[in-house]
This record gives structure tokens, C-alpha cells and sequence, in this order.
């Protein structure tokens, strides 16, 4: 399936996303996710702007779950569902929105459906709570 075709492409260049991103597709995002929860695995080294960075990609990938009938079905979403579930593991839950209460209203962001937001690394080596400007 050519790109022009693919819904996928065609929704994430209605998003604005750039290029690259259009050109690799959920498997580009899918595999940015899993070396994210991966790099868990050890301390956390970046800021705010990197950890947000990265949940936007996840982001993208839970509303191409919910534009594109069936993008993320069978092993790719095997492989999602043990990503977000290895992240879950390797993060603790937050009250609040990384983004904060206003942004997160203006954005649509919810604790249900965009949980990953709600969630900062176990082991981090900055304090993202503060850069957020977010009470502990």
C-alpha cells in the first residue's frame, strides 16, 4: 500500500506530524514506545520536555487506535499492550496531568484515556514534578 493510500500516513499528516513520522508510521511510534519503557530499565537522565516528547508519541498512537479501524490489532497490538503494561511497571501514578489542570483541559487529556500523562519514571535522575511546576 502506497503511502498516499495508507490511513495511517494519511491521518497522522492531517496531525501536522512531520515527515519522518508519517514515513514510519506505527511502526516508527510503536518502537519509539518500547525503547522508551525500555530505557526504564535503568535512571531516567532527561527533562520534562523529553519525557512529555515521548508521551506524545504514545498519544498518537491511542488516537490512531481510534481513527483507523483496526491499526492496531493483532501482534501490534500485542506488542502495545505489553509495552503500556511494562511502562505501568516501571512508573509511578501521578494526581495530576504532567501538563497541568488548564493545558490538560484545553488538550482533551484524561486520567482514563490518556493515562500516560499521569505517570513519571520510578528512577529519574531530575525531578519532573518540579519542572512541571507540580505540587508533590
Amino acid at each position: 500500500m502506497s503511502r498516499k493510500s495508507d490511513p495511517v500516513a494519511t491521518f497522522l499528516r492531517a496531525r501536522g506530524c512531520p515527515a519522518f513520522v508519517v514515513d514510519g508510521g506505527i511502526e516508527r511510534l510503536l518502537g519509539n514506545w518500547e525503547a522508551l519503557v525500555g530505557s526504564l530499565a535503568t535512571v531516567w537522565p532527561f527533562g520534562l520536555e523529553d519525557w512529555l516528547n515521548d508521551l506524545d508519541g504514545r498519544r498518537l498512537l491511542g488516537e490512531i487506535a481510534t481513527a483507523v479501524s483496526g491499526a492496531l490489532t493483532g501482534p501490534v497490538g500485542e506488542r502495545l499492550r505489553a509495552a503500556d503494561a511494562l511502562f505501568k511497571k516501571r512508573t509511578r501514578p501521578l494526581a495530576q496531568c504532567l501538563w497541568g489542570p488548564k493545558a490538560a483541559a484545553q488538550l482533551g487529556i484524561t486520567a482514563e484515556d490518556q493515562w500516560w500523562y499521569f505517570r513519571v519514571p520510578k528512577k529519574s535522575a531530575v525531578d519532573l514534578l518540579a519542572e512541571a511546576g507540580l505540587a508533590r
